[in-house]
C-alpha cells in the first residue's frame, strides 16, 4: 500500500464500513460521499428499528419503553449530528478536489457527469426520505395502538388485583378472629397449667424433704453396712488363712503317707524276697503308680533288662539320687529302692546298658 493510500485511509476513516477514496479525484470523492450518506441513513434507521424492538419487548412496562425510545432517539440524533459533521468535513475535502479539477472553460457550472450523479443521488435521497417517513408513521400508529392495549390490560389487571386483595383481606380478618379466639382458649389452658405446676412444685418440695430424710437413713445404713462388711472380710481372711494352713498340713501329710506307702511296699518286697517270692509293684515317691508303658519289675532280672531311659524314669519316680556319669550303680540303686535286697539279689551281677538301646 502506497503512502498516498495510507493518507486517504486516515483522512476518510469511518465506522460505517464505507471504503475511502482510492485517489484524489472529484468522481471518487462523490462516490464516497454518496456511499457515506446512504450508510449513515441506514445506521439511523437501524437505531430506530432497535428502539421500536426494545419498546415491543417491554410492553408491560410502558414508562420504561418511553424512556428507552427517548434514549434511542437521542442517540440517533447525536449520531445524526456526528455523521452530518463528518459529511461536511468530507464534502469540503471533495469540493476542494473538484475545484482543483475544474478547467477555465467549465468554471460557470459543474461537469455533466457531476450533475447527472447529483440528480440520481437527490432522487434516491427523496425516495429514502419518503420511505423513512412512511415507516415512521406506521411505527407511530403501531406504538400508539400497543400503548392503548397496554393501558387496557394494565387497568384490567389492576381491577383483578384489587378484587384479589379485597378477598385476601377478608380471609385474613376471618383467620385473625379465629386465631384470637384460639389465643383466649390457650391463655385459659395456660392458667390451668400454671396452677397445676404450682401444685406440682409443692409436691416436689415435699418429695425433696422425704428424699433428704431417706438419704440420711441411707447414709447411716451404709456406715453400719460398711462396718459389718469389714468385720465379715476379716472373718473371711482368717478362714482363708486357716484353710491355707490346713492345705499345707494336708499336703505334708499326703507326702508323708506316700513315703510310708512306698516304704511299706519296699519292706513287703524285702520280706517276699526272703522267701524267694516275686515282688509287687512299688508306688512312686509322690504316691502315683508307675506308668503302664514302663516294664513291670517283679524280680532282679527285670531290672537287668531295663533300658537306660526306663531305668532313669524309675529312679526319678522313687526319688533316688544317682550319678549320671556312673551308670554301673543305677540298676543296683533301683533294686534297693524296690526291695530286691535278698542274698541272691545282692550277689547278682548286672550287665551294662547296651549301646543299641
Amino acid at each position: 500500500m502506497s503512502e498516498e493510500d495510507n493518507r486517504l485511509n486516515e483522512l476518510f476513516a469511518n465506522d460505517l464500513g464505507v471504503q475511502p477514496p482510492c485517489e484524489r479525484s472529484l468522481k471518487e470523492g462523490r462516490r464516497f460521499l454518496n456511499d457515506f450518506e446512504i450508510a449513515a441513513k441506514k445506521k439511523l434507521l437501524e437505531l430506530e428499528r432497535k428502539a421500536l424492538e426494545d419498546k415491543e419487548k417491554n410492553l408491560n412496562f410502558v414508562v420504561e419503553s418511553e424512556r428507552t425510545l427517548f434514549n434511542s432517539k437521542k442517540r440517533a440524533f447525536d449520531n445524526d449530528e456526528c455523521y452530518n459533521d463528518r459529511c461536511k468535513l468530507f464534502r469540503g475535502i471533495v469540493n476542494e478536489w473538484g475545484r482543483s479539477e475544474r478547467t477555465l472553460d467549465s468554471l460557470d457550472e459543474p461537469p455533466a457527469w457531476f450533475r447527472r450523479e447529483m440528480g440520481e443521488w437527490k432522487k434516491a435521497r427523496e425516495e429514502d426520505k419518503a420511505e423513512w417517513k412512511k415507516a415512521r408513521e406506521e411505527d407511530k400508529a403501531e406504538w400508539k395502538k400497543a400503548r392503548e392495549e397496554d393501558k387496557a390490560e394494565w387497568k384490567k389487571a389492576r381491577e383483578e388485583d384489587k378484587a384479589e386483595w379485597k378477598k385476601a383481606r377478608e380471609e385474613d380478618k376471618a383467620e385473625w378472629k379465629k386465631a384470637r379466639e384460639e389465643d383466649k382458649e390457650w391463655r385459659n389452658s395456660m392458667d390451668e397449667w400454671r396452677k397445676s405446676m404450682d401444685e406440682w412444685r409443692k409436691s416436689m418440695d415435699e418429695w425433696r424433704k422425704s428424699m433428704d430424710e431417706w438419704r440420711k437413713s441411707t447414709d447411716e445404713w451404709r456406715k453400719s453396712t460398711d462396718e459389718r462388711l469389714e468385720n465379715l472380710l476379716n472373718i473371711v481372711r482368717e478362714i482363708l488363712d486357716v484353710q491355707r494352713d490346713m492345705r499345707n498340713d494336708l499336703s505334708n501329710l499326703t507326702r508323708k503317707v506316700d513315703r510310708m506307702d512306698m516304704r511299706l511296699s519296699r519292706n513287703n518286697n524285702m520280706i517276699m524276697r526272703s522267701f524267694a517270692q516275686p515282688i509287687t509293684e512299688v508306688p512312686f515317691f509322690n504316691g502315683d503308680i508307675p506308668d503302664p508303658n514302663l516294664p513291670r519289675i517283679t524280680r532282679i532280672e527285670d531290672i537287668d533288662s531295663l533300658s537306660e531311659e526306663n531305668c532313669t524314669r524309675y529312679l526319678k519316680g522313687y526319688g533316688v539320687s544317682y550319678d549320671e556319669n556312673d551308670q554301673s550303680l543305677w540298676k543296683r540303686q533301683l533294686a534297693k529302692a524296690v526291695g530286691l535286697t535278698a542274698a541272691y539279689d545282692e550277689s547278682y551281677t548286672f550287665s551294662p546298658f547296651s549301646s543299641s538301646e
